[in-house]
């Protein structure tokens, strides 16, 4: 499994990335490991990869409060991004969630998370991140 680190550097070394599909992989007993990329580490995307299109990866979207840019720019997030796929990651606070993927991503058309007819887990949640886009 990758990390925050890795993360941080695929955004530093492609910054002309289009396309990011990353797919985690289960455990023997068919379980999701949990992912080490922490849902804020993706603002490293949005400040650095201005062409990025569609991302698509488990992020750990436990949050514990709102987000805050680590060089407190007021940039606005990163317009190209109109679709994201976050699978079955874990989720918590759904009002920072989407606060957060309002600011990094404000042209998301299309928000893919939570929902599995095999597994319910955080469904709930996502579903209101998905509300609370616009």
């Amino acid at each position: 499994e990758f990390n925050d680190a890795d993360v941080e550097k695929m955004a530093a070394a492609w910054p002309h990335l289009v396309q990011l599909k990353i797919f985690s992989r289960y455990t023997q007993e068919h379980e999701w490991v949990d992912p080490q990329v922490h849902l804020y580490t993706l603002w490293n995307f949005a400040e650095r990869c201005r062409g990025l299109c569609n991302l698509e990866m488990r992020v750990d979207a436990r949050v514990d409060g709102p987000f805050t840019p680590p060089d407190g720019t007021t940039r606005p997030g990163l317009l190209s991004l109109d679709r994201i796929c976050l699978f079955l990651s874990p989720c918590t606070a759904p009002t920072h969630v989407a606060e957060f993927l309002n600011r990094a991503f404000p042209c998301l058309t299309k928000f893919y998370a939570g929902v599995s007819k095999a597994v319910d887990s955080g469904s709930q949640v996502w579903s209101e991140v998905r509300e609370a886009l616009p």
